[in-house]
């Protein structure tokens, strides 16, 4: 058992795991727990798996996270927690009860989609300096989600600015507007989607760090305008640029298909809503 590195029992009628179920695999890599009716994990559940890089936990019924489930397993490079049937006012990464920080130095690939979540950890910018995919759609986040990332309860040097993120989806969620400076736009971030909200407007100014971004999604919004002249004086690399279903009016609209168009932009534009 020592030697085993992979544990798959995904999609079977498993309620509850108990403590400490895991401590004879130590060597284990890869732990995929999805599709089951998991209701609760313990601090122990996960004890000794120092080595585990990844991590499968989606479509579960966890209703109670503890603040240290996942402090033993630095490890983590994919953590999977997609469509968890929880409460809104939870954080998965918070001190544990001893005051210790859960420190995942290798975290790349973090999926939180679909659990009802009005706010980002407040932990995660403690993370973010080697993650390169997050997705946070399908949630409840609001424009003060976002602002609560720069009031950490940390010293400032330590607060993360994820200048390695590729992959940010935040799809789906109750964001209204933007804030100015957001530190989810690093520089190496390459697609972003923001799709299905309820913006009305968009500020450049919110991706000025963001000078590699090549896809942008904003179709299912609310907006009237759209600064597409920054768009391509600001962001050279932009080759996607999604906008369908808003409220452009159709003199607007046509003037900045034609602009992107001969700048050689990609608009994508089918089952647009315009308002005449």
């Amino acid at each position: 058992m020592t030697k085993l590195n992979m544990i798959n029992i995904t999609n079977c009628p498993i309620s509850e795991l108990e403590q400490h179920v895991f401590e004879n695999v130590i060597n284990l890599e890869k732990l995929a727990l999805a599709g089951n009716f998991i209701e609760k994990l313990s601090n122990e559940t996960f004890h000794k798996l120092s080595n585990v890089k990844y991590l499968y936990l989606q479509h579960n019924l966890i209703k109670d996270l503890p603040e240290g489930v996942l402090c033993d397993m630095p490890s983590l490079d994919y953590l999977v927690l997609w469509n968890c049937t929880k409460s809104s006012d939870y954080s998965y990464f918070e001190m544990d009860e001893n005051g210790k920080k859960c420190n995942f130095p290798n975290l790349q690939s973090l999926h939180l989609m679909g659990n009802k979540l009005n706010y980002i950890p407040r932990r995660l910018p403690l993370f973010g300096p080697n993650l390169t995919t997050l997705d946070i759609s399908h949630n409840k986040l609001e424009y003060d989600s976002l602002e609560l990332l720069f009031d950490l309860d940390t010293p400032k040097e330590e607060e993360g600015n994820f200048p390695n993120i590729r992959f940010l989806a935040m799809g789906h969620n109750l964001l209204k507007k933007l804030p100015r400076m957001c530190p989810l736009f690093g520089p190496n971030l390459t697609i972003l989607d923001l799709s299905h909200n309820l913006l009305e407007s968009v500020s450049m100014e919110s991706f000025d760090k963001a000078q590699n971004l090549e896809s942008l999604y904003l179709h299912g919004n609310r907006l009237t305008s759209f600064d597409y002249l920054y768009v391509c004086d600001g962001l050279k690399n932009l080759k996607w640029v999604v906008l369908q279903n808003n409220l452009f009016n159709a003199t607007f609209y046509g003037n900045m298909s034609k602009f992107l168009d001969d700048n050689k932009q990609r608009l994508i534009e089918m089952n647009k809503r315009i308002l005449i």
